[in-house]
Parts: C-alpha cells; sequence; structure tokens
C-alpha cells in the first residue's frame, strides 16, 4: 500500500514517483500539484477497458500500422503540474523503451466512464488531452450504455462531437476502425428513470 506523498510535486517528479509504485498499490494521477489515487473499478468498468484495448489492437493490426495499443499504464503529462492516466491509448512510431512510464506524444486517448469521473472525463480530461498538439481522437466509452463518444480534433481549435451505440468508429490519422461490438460484452443497463415513466 503506498502513501500519498503530502507534498506538491510537478509532472515530472510525479513520474519517477509513479513510476516506482508497486503495481497493486492501484493507479494515480497528478492533479495540480497533488497525487490523487484512482479508485476501484466496478467489474463492467475492467471488462470494457479490455475490450476497448482488444478493440484497438484488432484495428491496427488490421490497418498494417506501426502503432502500438496500451491499457492503462502510461501516464501523459498534460502540464507542469498535470499528468493523467488514460484507460487505453495509442501511439504510432517507434515502439517505446519497456522501461518507460509516460508516453509523451498518445494520438488516441480513451477514458472508460465511472460514477465518480464522469464530469473529470468530460470536462478537465477532454480540455488537458486537446492541450497536447499529438492528440488527435478521445473516446469517451459509457460501460453502462454500452455508448462511444468521439471526440476528434478539427480545424484550428474545432472538436467534432459524434456518440455512437452500435456500428464502427473511423479515425483518421492514424487510420483505424474499431467496432463497438468488439468492445462490450454486457448488454446495457436499463436506464432507471426510463423504467419509472413506462
Amino acid at each position: 500500500m503506498s502513501v500519498l506523498p503530502k507534498h506538491e510535486m510537478n509532472a515530472d517528479e510525479f513520474r519517477v514517483w509513479a513510476g516506482r509504485q508497486p503495481k497493486e498499490a492501484g493507479r494515480f494521477e497528478l492533479l495540480d500539484g497533488h497525487v490523487v489515487t484512482l479508485q476501484s473499478e466496478r467489474l463492467v468498468h475492467t471488462e470494457t477497458k479490455s475490450g476497448l484495448y482488444f478493440a484497438l489492437r484488432l484495428a491496427i493490426g488490421r490497418a498494417g500500422l506501426s502503432c502500438f495499443a496500451l491499457s492503462e499504464g502510461p501516464l501523459i503529462k498534460i502540464s507542469a503540474t498535470r499528468s493523467f492516466q488514460p484507460d487505453a491509448l495509442v501511439y504510432c512510431g517507434e515502439r517505446r523503451s519497456a522501461d518507460n512510464v509516460e508516453i509523451a506524444d498518445p494520438i488516441i486517448v480513451c477514458e472508460v466512464l465511472s460514477p465518480d469521473s464522469i464530469a473529470r472525463d468530460h470536462g478537465e480530461k477532454l480540455v488537458g488531452y486537446f492541450s497536447l498538439a499529438s492528440i488527435q481522437h478521445y473516446l469517451i466509452v459509457d460501460p453502462d450504455k454500452n455508448m462511444l463518444i468521439h471526440h476528434r480534433r478539427g480545424q484550428g481549435e474545432d472538436i467534432i462531437t459524434r456518440v455512437y451505440s452500435a456500428g464502427s468508429v473511423t479515425m483518421e490519422p492514424p487510420g483505424i476502425t474499431i467496432a463497438l461490438a468488439d468492445i462490450f460484452e454486457r448488454e446495457p443497463r436499463p436506464d432507471p428513470v426510463e423504467e419509472q415513466r413506462a
């Protein structure tokens, strides 16, 4: 069990600290200089994250690209005092060293929603991820509704958003297509508000 640092640290100090933590200590992010622990995941979150990683790897293989999909683990430095740890990402080019704990130039980042992360994933992470020039796509996956929100970089500062509940999502660049059927293992959960109306 890790004891969280009480002092503020910058993203470079955090990268070193996080790289020393044992896997069983959990996952961490840096928000405004403070280390925070990511909450434990529900089974549906873990299944969806695994499905998303599988879909990304499958798509990269089909396209024959020199790109790599990763599931959690690597940090993304957003600023001097912020580092996020997405649920999945894709980077392209040469394979990074096995000792890396940070990916500086991801092209796709993904977050699977959990009850405590909804506001951050739709708010500060959306802004933070697109502050990095390399990121072209940000996928937010809702495991309860079997829904995927695709934010992609447009012209200038434009972010183009599309919501999917079936079919497939094409991301150009790098030139891959993922099928929603490859991501979700469970049927969507019924909306309790809609059930009350019925």
